[in-house]
């Protein structure tokens, strides 16, 4: 035998050996698998530091938008001056998410007007720590937002004063009550026709009233308890002489007025009931007994 056949015998010793040999194995593997488990914990850790910036990017954006919204009413979008519906949408977004949260950096918003919804778009940049490793040092985090007024199907009443002092002036207005009321009406239309969504139904009803509003039944009705209106009054009913007479009006039917006799059989020749001439006489004179809710006429 040669010395090179030797020596290849003995390599594939060697080699069947460390094949057949599993010590220590674990030890290997583990050793080989570092550099993977250190990018999967590395991607982990950066991960949830990015999904918490950006749900509280999202927070920030949507409040932002709900209060400028809620700033600009009915009327128009404004932006200048710090009382302005951007400027309050600035203002909660930067209080709800400030500049070194979670070491985010380059944070960004910008809220506008669209067809009388409030758009808002807002980033931040996020830097990385185990992945920087690898080679990406920082995630650029995006969030949108939208605040608009929607109401369903609604029934709106409006009761309107009429009277005469609404054609007057309040101290320092420059146009009359009645024409500011209707500068209200329609503002309040405007708002709620771009609020209503497609497939809703708003519908109005106006009560306008100079002096008072005939409800019909609607309080007598209502009125289970007989807590509103009474059913009965007792109240001083006319009197021609000294006499004095006290009756109890019920509501109902009208009845007739009834004259009673006072001491003697007339007066000084007073007028009768419902225009019928009084009876002479020397008599104290007739009393007048009401005993219904109808005021009749006594002259």
């Amino acid at each position: 035998m040669t010395k090179m056949n030797a020596k290849n015998i003995a390599q594939r010793g060697l080699l069947s050996r460390l094949r057949d040999d599993v010590s220590g194995n674990a030890l290997i593997m583990v050793a080989g698998a570092t550099v993977p488990l250190a990018g999967i914990i590395g991607a982990a850790v950066d991960v949830s530091r990015i999904y918490m910036v950006k749900t509280r990017l999202q927070q920030a954006c949507d409040a932002g938008a709900l209060v400028g919204r809620k700033v600009m009413g009915s009327d128009e979008w404004t932006t200048s001056g710090q009382d302005s519906a951007k400027a309050q949408a600035d203002s909660y977004f930067t209080a709800n998410f400030t500049a070194d949260m979670f070491t985010a950096s380059q944070v960004t918003s910008t809220f506008s007007e669209n067809n009388g919804d409030v758009i808002g778009v807002a980033s931040a940049t996020v830097p990385t720590t185990i992945m920087a490793v690898f080679g990406n040092e920082q995630e650029t985090v995006n969030v949108n937002c939208k605040a608009e007024l929607t109401m369903g199907s609604t029934d709106v009443m409006f009761v309107l004063d009429t009277t005469g002092s609404m054609s007057s002036k309040n101290s320092g207005d420059t146009e009359t009550r009645i024409e500011g009321l209707r500068d209200a009406v329609m503002n309040f239309y405007d708002a709620m026709d771009v609020s209503i969504s497609d497939n809703a139904q708003l519908r109005y009803g106006f009560v306008p009233y100079s002096q008072n509003v005939n409800v019909g039944k609607i309080l007598y009705n209502a009125n289970t308890d007989h807590n509103w209106m009474v059913q009965n009054h007792t109240y001083q009913s006319r009197v021609w002489s000294d006499a004095k007479s006290v009756t109890t009006t019920e509501l109902g039917a009208p009845t007739p007025v009834n004259w009673v006799a006072n001491g003697g059989n007339g007066g000084n020749g007073g007028g009768g009931n419902n225009g019928q001439s009084g009876q002479s006489g020397n008599g104290a004179g007739y009393t007048q007994v009401v005993t219904s809710g109808t005021n009749y006429n006594d002259t």
